[in-house]
């Protein structure tokens, strides 16, 4: 019913199964490489390439000039040298107690004003 294949022809058929998985992989590595270059065309950002003392020094200069406040420029040290910023707590301004206004309209009227 099925003919036997002959060694030569099992061996062309190893080769070229061999020879289709090599360029399916090589395939999908230069489509990887393709995805990975457009990727980098599109998100990359020109600041990048300022190394990180000339970004420093660029700022001292604008701090200088006046552009800057001090803490201005140390925020943004702190930040590119890879420190947290301190954060500020914010007060809230709660409604005064009727106890609170009372003690103080009381203060308000000290005789030694006078």
């Amino acid at each position: 019913m099925f003919a036997a294949k002959s060694p030569e022809a099992l061996l062309m058929d190893r080769l070229y199964v061999y020879a289709m998985t090599g360029l399916a992989v090589l395939a999908i590595a230069v489509l990887v490489w393709l995805i990975l270059r457009i990727r980098s065309w599109f998100f990359d950002s020109d600041d990048s390439d300022v190394p990180l003392e000339e970004m420093l020094t660029q700022f001292r200069q604008l701090k200088r000039e006046g552009e800057l406040t001090a803490e201005e420029y140390r925020l943004i040290s702190q930040r590119l040298s890879g420190q947290p910023a301190p954060v500020k707590s914010a007060t809230v301004n709660q409604p005064a107690t009727s106890e609170e206004v009372s003690s103080e309209s009381s203060d308000s009227t000290d005789p030694k004003d006078d």
